[in-house]
């Protein structure tokens, strides 16, 4: 049995359980604000994920006693700081891998042609577990741990969307990435698959970029002097 086989599936569902709870919660505590029953929000968030969320986002009425129902501010805790640090280190590693993959070892593959295609893929595969699978997995777990533990100076859509990046990432992969050098593997090699595999590769590359790009902001933000009096706009910003 390959030792890192099951370790990325693993770490992945771990990570969609916790960003499955952290939308329970906040789905809940922003309807306790606007006066309406946070398991009914909550319930609607998690069975159209998507599209409850926006539906929620269009029509929630308006905040209702807030000095009376907002919970006490958050502090920030060494937990929300090495959860960023982690997602920041991570997040830049995966953006080496994919950049590599995509200018590098799949420009490559055209050079073995229908030679030794088979056992290529078969080592690559192999070989790819520890360095790039299981890794982008603790990606996905660290992104989901920010979402319960987010430090207070850095706004609450920054992080979902960094979950909404790599959210892109890891449905871009699942549904057409592997599908594609799945068949490529079956097949053999082929030049029109070989290019749809590259061309198909760059939503992956910009959104694993465009994220390690955000995690900057949001450290540049945490390590940025707090006033003494910061102004909470509607956005957070």
């Amino acid at each position: 049995m390959r030792p890192f086989y099951y370790l990325p599936s693993l770490i992945t569902l771990v990570s969609l359980l916790l960003a499955i709870g952290a939308v329970i919660r906040w789905g809940r505590q922003d309807a306790h604000r606007r006066g309406r029953p946070g398991w009914a929000v909550a319930l609607l968030l998690v069975a159209a994920p998507l599209v409850g969320w926006l539906v929620w986002l269009a029509l929630r009425p308006g905040l209702v006693d807030q000095w009376r129902r907002d919970p006490p501010p958050p502090t920030d805790s060494r937990g929300s700081h090495v959860a960023l640090a982690a997602c920041l280190a991570l997040a830049w590693y995966n953006v080496g891998t994919v950049w590599t993959t995509q200018r590098v070892l799949f420009p490559l593959r055209a050079f073995i042609g229908q030679g030794d295609y088979f056992g290529y893929e078969a080592r690559y595969a192999e070989l790819s577990q520890l360095p790039i699978v299981t890794v982008f997995s603790l990606l996905l777990l660290a992104t989901a741990l920010l979402l319960w533990m987010r430090p207070i100076d850095l706004p609450e859509w920054s992080v979902w969307l960094g979950a909404l990046l790599e959210s892109v990432t890891t449905f871009w992969t699942v549904s057409l990435q592997l599908p594609l050098q799945e068949r490529i593997g079956r097949e053999g090699f082929s030049a029109q698959l070989h290019q749809q595999v590259i061309a198909n590769n760059w939503v992956r590359t910009a959104a694993i970029t465009a994220h390690a790009l955000l995690l900057v902001w949001m450290v540049l933000r945490v390590m940025a002097p707090r006033p003494l009096l910061r102004g909470s706009s509607r956005w957070g910003f």
